[in-house]
């Protein structure tokens, strides 16, 4: 028998490289692929055991060499370790689902992802070897997936195939069915899941099954398979009252409904219900003066307009209110349930090892939550969250604010300082910078109160989050921050600080999925700073005073002699929020430029009195112009052409014919650097 910790080659490029220590009846299981150069780790599992795993991967290969790590699902026991596997200093790309990676970003990991569902679940190695992933939804999360490898023949089923085992061994044997099987039935939701998976796996030509939890499959294959396609599991899910319910015993669970939505969602809402079924009924007890149909069907049509109105969001708010309510009645629960919500959270009779499993999870996820290193959370200058909290925290908190009503609102504040760094570091140095920022984050810092939150975004941007703050209390405490910084005299030099201003309120006149909230959110602040700063800075912008102006993007001036493309490229970026205006010159370009500030140049190379190589340069010759971006734009482009315009620091020479979408994404690009 091997050594405990001892590695395990399966064959194929693949090795075995975990831990031999049980936890608790369950067996985790990392695999490591080598193929060529690169390296693949699968399932690399909790904090438990990250040592052991990191020391058997260094016996096979140099750190160096795994590019990437595949996560099936984001639990503690598979995912936890990857904190730990980036302080070692290894860099890697997770490969994961992005329903994973909604939530494998909250163990605080740096490292990028590689959205398999984005990549048509695929990910192909630099020697051309195929990794294909099989989704395996709500098997046992949404995001679930398994790996094929043809090459191998192996399937790395995650917690499918998994097992319940009192004593572990690296390969099944006889007796591992049943255990499997206990494990599927007290983890996997329902036969109606599992199943067509189980049809899916069938058909592949397999050599071996390599789960996550249990032991390695090499024999008998297809009876496991089958075995699993006809189990009947999920203990969770009870099974659904079928009885003959008397028509009047519908009607009080309807009206106590109603009354519950009054209550919960207001009574507009519960009104337009009734609207829309035809019923009257009184918001303020519920009770039921007239329906046109029977009452068992006003019972289903109900939640189906509650779903139609609130989506499903409202359906899991009423779920535990709606199962009392079938308790109470003995109904059958109604049918929007059935086919749209996943059953969930079911109490169980008798929850045996599984108690013990989730005590134990939670007990490791806390443990995870813990020796995650807080640095890596904070800005290393400011002591202030950075901004990859920051992405994190605005999304969740955005999309939860986003359906709030009431005078309070939740508000964001993007702070940036006036005044330019790269100046005040060529004058004073480096230290005196990181004062200036360590100065503004203290002056946040002061005005932090209980819910409020400061982050350090980048550069010398920062944000600052009000939650359940009436409006214009908020822009007075930001006006007290602005004077706050404008009157210290701590700084080296004066400072000043603009403010964009955004409450979540104004994102209900748009429609956007709630998941997209806390990004549009960010941009309208930022565009707003940038407005701020362009009207001479030391000032707060936000919708009241700005009007639509908010919502440009940025000023761009289209240089060309031919007034139709100048005219399509134009309304093109009009379309996309950017204000647009035009010259059919170069000297015409230069008076405009020196009338009002533009933050992007598109200039054709030919055209008349001044052409577009002489426009950047004359451009370049005054402090004021030299730095805004330049884009040109020729049917001629060759070597001589490129050098030059290199050599005048021209950002982007395009050929044309050229695609609009490209010059859109360069102009965004530009513009959203120069609102740093």
């Amino acid at each position: 028998m091997a050594l405990q910790h001892e590695i395990e080659s399966l064959g194929a490029g693949y090795y075995w490289v975990g831990s031999r220590d049980l936890t608790g009846n369950l067996q985790c299981n990392p695999y490591l692929l080598v193929e060529g150069d690169e390296a693949v780790l699968f399932d690399p599992g909790s904090v438990l055991d990250v040592e052991t795993v990191v020391a058997n991967v260094a016996s096979i290969v140099p750190l160096d060499k795994v590019k990437y790590v595949v996560l099936p699902h984001q639990d503690p026991d598979l995912a936890s370790a990857v904190p730990r596997l980036e302080a070692l200093g290894m860099r890697f790309t997770i490969v994961t689902h992005w329903r994973t990676w909604s939530l494998v970003r909250f163990y605080g990991v740096k490292s990028p992802a590689y959205m398999l569902d984005e990549h048509g679940y695929a990910l192909a190695l630099a020697t051309g070897r195929v990794l294909q992933f099989i989704p395996t939804p709500y098997l046992h999360f949404p995001g679930a997936v398994a790996t094929y490898d043809k090459k191998a023949k192996f399937l790395l089923s995650s917690d499918l195939f998994g097992a319940f085992q009192p004593s572990w061994s690296l390969y099944a044997d006889e007796t591992y069915m049943e255990g499997m099987k206990a494990f599927h039935e007290h983890y996997m939701p329902s036969h109606d899941i599992l199943k067509p998976v189980m049809e899916i796996f069938s058909c592949l030509e397999l050599g071996a099954i390599l789960p996550q939890h249990g032991s390695i499959i090499t024999k008998n294959i297809p009876e496991h398979i089958e075995a699993l396609r006809t189990l009947a599991c999920g203990t969770m899910l009870g099974p659904v009252v079928e009885r003959q319910v008397p028509e009047g015993e519908y009607r009080r669970p309807a009206e106590k409904t109603l009354f519950r939505v009054a209550s919960l969602f207001g009574k507009d809402l519960a009104e337009a219900i009734g609207e829309k079924l035809g019923i009257e009924f009184d918001p303020a007890t519920g009770a039921i003066a007239s329906s046109p149909m029977a009452d068992s069907l006003l019972w289903d049509r109900l939640f189906d307009a509650v779903y139609l109105m609130r989506g499903q969001p409202a359906l899991s708010v009423l779920e535990p209110f709606v199962a009392n309510l079938c308790a109470e009645f003995s109904l059958s629960r109604p049918k929007i349930y059935l086919s749209t919500l996943q059953q969930a959270e079911r109490t169980y009779s008798s929850l045996g090892e599984e108690v013990a499993k989730l005590r134990e999870m939670n007990e490791l996820l806390r443990q995870t939550t813990s020796q995650v290193d807080d640095s890596t959370l904070r800005d290393p200058v400011t002591g202030l969250y950075n901004e990859n909290y920051y992405r994190n925290f605005i999304d969740e908190q955005a999309s939860i604010a986003l359906g709030q009503e009431g005078l309070e609102d939740d508000v964001l504040a993007v702070v940036g300082i006036d005044e330019g760094m790269a100046r005040i570091e060529y004058q004073y140095g480096p230290r005196e910078v990181e004062a200036i920022l360590k100065g503004v984050a203290r002056i946040l810092l002061e005005n932090v109160a209980a819910g409020r939150h400061a982050f350090r975004m980048h550069g010398t941007t920062f944000a600052f989050w009000m939650p359940r703050v009436l409006f214009h209390e908020a822009n007075e405490l930001c006006e007290t921050m602005r004077d706050t910084v404008a009157s210290s005299k701590s700084f080296i030099e004066p400072i000043t600080i603009s403010v964009g201003l955004v409450a979540v309120a104004e994102l209900g006149s748009m429609e956007i999925d709630p998941a997209d909230a806390g990004s549009t959110l960010s941009d309208i602040g930022i565009r707003r700073l940038r407005l701020a700063r362009k009207r001479g800075g030391n000032l707060i912008c936000s919708t009241s005073e700005t009007g639509k102006e908010v919502e440009t993007k940025g000023k761009v001036l289209i240089v060309d002699d031919d007034t139709v493309n100048a005219g399509v490229v134009k309304t093109f970026l009009e379309n996309a929020d950017y204000a647009a205006a035009t010259a059919k010159d170069g000297a015409e370009a230069l008076s405009k430029i020196g009338e009002a500030g533009y933050d992007l140049i598109i200039s054709e190379l030919m055209i008349p009195k001044i052409d577009g190589f002489m426009l950047k340069e004359a451009l370049a010759r005054k402090s004021g112009t030299k730095d805004i971006p330049f884009i040109l734009l020729s049917h001629r482009k060759d070597e001589k052409s490129v050098t030059r315009a290199y050599r005048l620091g021209i950002n982007y020479y395009l050929q044309k014919p050229y695609l609009l979408a490209e010059l859109l994404g360069i102009v965004q690009n530009l513009t959203a650097a120069g609102a740093d």
